[in-house]
């Protein structure tokens, strides 16, 4: 039996992004809104790519979608989209502030 040369083999299974929870660092689903084990609400820091700008998961080593080597240590504030420290409190472009104390 021959296959047809104009289908592709479908993917049953969608892969999901597993993430540390912010608050207790065990690992859950990206697509919880709360961590099964501390039960706080769940937010996951998401990092970008310094070349192309796109979000990438905080383990990872390379941009999923240009390939470069991502910088651990910025992240881009949440209103102006300028790259911004990690730790920043305030932004050094629009001066809002990126987070509670």
């Amino acid at each position: 039996m021959e296959e047809s040369k104009d289908t592709e083999p479908v993917n049953l299974f969608h892969q999901v992004s597993i993430l540390p929870c912010t608050s207790c660092g065990k690992k859950i689903p990206e697509s919880s809104s709360y961590c099964k084990y501390c039960g706080k609400k769940a937010k996951f820091v998401k990092l970008f790519c310094d070349y192309c700008g796109r979000s990438n998961d905080p383990n990872s080593t390379f941009c999923k979608h240009c390939g470069e080597v991502i910088n651990f240590e910025k992240l881009l504030c949440k209103y102006c989209k300028k790259v911004i420290e990690l730790d920043s409190v305030f932004c050094r472009h629009c001066g809002k502030k990126q987070k509670k104390k």
